[in-house]
């Protein structure tokens, strides 16, 4: 975000959010607050150039961060993936609760997700898209549906959004992607 005409500093910076209005910016400015993300301001000044060329760097490191994201779904897509395989990697990523003081809790909500995520990969949006059907992607993109829109959220609309971007669903599809891609 800038002014073009000195009286803003220039703000550079990252978010799921994309900016189109005030509005928008502020969202992705608490967006960046509630998550640490990076967000530059570069003040008109002879200093300027220099912390230019400071955030130009970063900047690139986000480039080759989308490229090696990139390169991963290539290969999550190029991967096939047995049944069996899915549910084991489905139960790596939502185990079974341990038992605290000796008491073994019911294990019936992580199987429940489980089950939600399996009815994701068999059934949900885009899957029967020959690159997801059976592959790594579909299952990475079974677990981000339902960690986005499936999974059980307290606090309506706001709150699944803050999950899915910042909270437990981003944790979820974080670790997903990573043990997912390491195949």
């Amino acid at each position: 975000m800038t002014s073009h005409d000195g009286t803003l500093a220039t703000m550079i910076g990252s978010a799921a959010t994309r900016i189109v209005c005030q509005n928008t910016f502020g969202h992705a400015m608490g967006e960046a607050k509630k998550k640490q993300g990076q967000w530059w301001k570069v003040r008109h000044t002879q200093g300027g150039h220099t912390q230019l060329r400071e955030v130009e760097a970063a900047l690139q490191a986000l480039v080759e961060g989308w490229a090696v994201y990139s390169e991963s779904a290539a290969h999550m897509a190029e991967t096939v993936l047995s049944r069996v395989d899915a549910m084991d990697l489905i139960q790596a990523l939502i185990p079974d609760p341990v038992a605290v003081d000796g008491r073994v809790p019911s294990n019936a909500k992580a199987q429940a997700k489980r089950d939600a995520i399996l009815w994701e990969l068999d059934n949900g949006a885009g899957a029967d898209l020959s690159s997801a059907r059976g592959t790594a992607w579909g299952l990475f993109n079974a677990v981000t549906a339902w960690s986005t829109w499936g999974a059980p959220v307290r606090g309506g609309d706001s709150a699944r959004w803050d999950s899915a971007l910042l909270g437990a669903g981003a944790d979820l599809s974080s670790q997903a992607f990573a043990v997912i891609s390491a195949l």
